[in-house]
């Protein structure tokens, strides 16, 4: 029987971005909010989550990623403003804005749909580029961290540069997920 890894598509950030982000989080620790906060190596922009994929069809998956990458030409955006998902009063995810939104968008829907044919299903809902630093376990106490995101709704993270998107497996431990890249798909076809 096939192995099946859970598996999504995502840009990776740099360092300079990783590193604002990672003092983010210390800073939003203090609230005292039951988070499960995203450790500074799993922190990436989705472009899609795949779910359950055999793991022999990731070769397909990467073609599919490098033929939809491929009209794309390399763009930035700024990591800017924190935000709760979906409301500050029923806060499930802390999250930072990616401002090259359209951008993001229109190469989310490319690898939507060149994946199709490969029996992955159509996105459903809307996309909306972020970063999530955090998800809420309980909501209750999430208050004076609803209060630092609202004083820190403009702040500025860092820029990232999307020339690539990659393949990654997720794997769910007790200690959080290990990510590993499996391939990587260069937009505008180089590589």
């Amino acid at each position: 029987m096939p192995r099946r890894i859970r598996s999504f598509v995502a840009v990776e950030v740099g360092e300079y971005a990783r590193e604002a982000l990672e003092r983010g989080i210390e800073r939003l620790r203090a609230a005292g909010a039951d988070v499960r906060w995203v450790r500074p190596g799993n922190l990436h922009l989705t472009v899609k989550f795949l779910g359950n994929v055999e793991m022999t069809q990731t070769g397909e998956i990467a073609g599919a990623l490098a033929d939809a990458c491929a009209p794309f030409s390399p763009f930035e955006g700024e990591l800017r403003g924190l935000a709760p998902f979906p409301s500050a009063r029923k806060m499930r995810v802390v999250a930072v804005r990616f401002t090259a939104e359209a951008e993001l968008a229109r190469l989310a829907r490319a690898v939507d749909e060149a994946l199709v044919p490969l029996g992955v299903p159509h996105e459903s809902r809307p996309f909306r580029a972020h970063l999530t630093l955090g998800r809420v376990k309980n909501p209750k106490n999430a208050g004076p961290l609803a209060a630092m995101l609202a004083e820190r709704a403009d702040m500025s993270f860092g820029e990232v540069g999307v020339d690539a998107v990659g393949l990654f497996q997720s794997e769910l431990t007790r200690s959080g997920p290990i990510h590993t890249r499996l391939a990587t798909a260069p937009l505008g076809g180089e590589g």
